[in-house]
């Protein structure tokens, strides 16, 4: 298939692909243990179906040697784990399966990113974010590249069908063509608007995404403040409230404390 595996442990992007990217998460070392499921997953009816899709998904992924020696080098399976433990571990899992008894995204097999991000862009109205931004850009600048890049190739074109355009003006049997002087006519005017059109529009588009993500950062910012229990240094009065804990909890008062 041509396409590298990445190691996720994120398990909302096992079996996603992009482009020649294939994120995969690693079968972890508990879900081998049957003492973990017997204590944390069997009793969760969404946690084992979950769990009983991911490693079904390995069964198609792990079929023969040769891929039980490439996930080894991958680290997609337990170190200590051997070609006939697999074996016997897969033959238990597919005689036990049950398509039922699964998570409804392990009854398909590689899912495509793109298509995910559409699919959440137009009917979960996650329209900026999609399903997951792991394969966009990193930095603004190469987004503009890439958009002004896709604007210079049809602007290319367009600029061929001008010139032929200029060259068939010179016909004297297209000079009296009134259809043809119309189509140059509004050719040349769409060439003339349409990259600044675009071009403002790209601009418009990356600033609110900029927006929205500075709004989605902030958010976590907040969040994760209040689950640290500090403030942050540069609100109004971290100072002060930093002088009032320490003069409170100073090794003096503490002294005094203990005498």
């Amino acid at each position: 298939m041509s396409r590298e595996i990445f190691i996720t442990e994120n398990p909302e992007l096992h079996l996603v692909w992009s482009k020649n990217r294939m994120f995969l998460k690693p079968i972890p070392l508990y879900l081998l243990d049957p003492d973990f499921w017997a204590a944390h997953i069997i009793h969760d009816r969404k946690l084992a179906d979950c769990a009983r899709g991911f490693l079904f998904s390995y069964t198609a992924l792990i079929m023969y040697q040769s891929d039980f020696r490439l996930a080894m080098e991958k680290g997609l399976l337990p170190l200590d784990l051997t070609w006939e433990a697999w074996k016997d571990l897969s033959k238990e899992i597919l005689q036990n399966h049950c398509y039922a008894s699964i998570n409804p995204r392990y009854w398909y097999g590689e899912l495509r990113l793109s298509r995910l991000n559409k699919v959440y862009r137009l009917r979960k109205g996650f329209i900026l974010r999609g399903y997951s931004k792991i394969m966009s850009h990193s930095v603004y600048g190469d987004l503009i590249a890439d958009n002004f890049a896709t604007l210079a190739g049809i602007l290319g074109y367009v600029v061929i069908v001008l010139t032929a355009m200029q060259v068939g003006l010179g016909v004297e049997r297209l000079q009296e063509d009134e259809a043809f002087q119309n189509a140059s006519y509004g050719l040349t005017v769409f060439s003339i608007l349409a990259p600044l059109v675009a071009g403002t529009g790209i601009f418009l588009a990356i600033l609110v995404i900029f927006i929205s993500n500075w709004l989605v950062t902030k958010d976590y910012t907040g969040k994760r403040f209040r689950e640290m229990g500090v403030e942050p240094y540069w609100r109004k009065g971290y100072e002060r409230d930093v002088t009032a804990s320490s003069i409170k909890n100073s090794p003096s008062d503490i002294n005094e404390r203990n005498v």
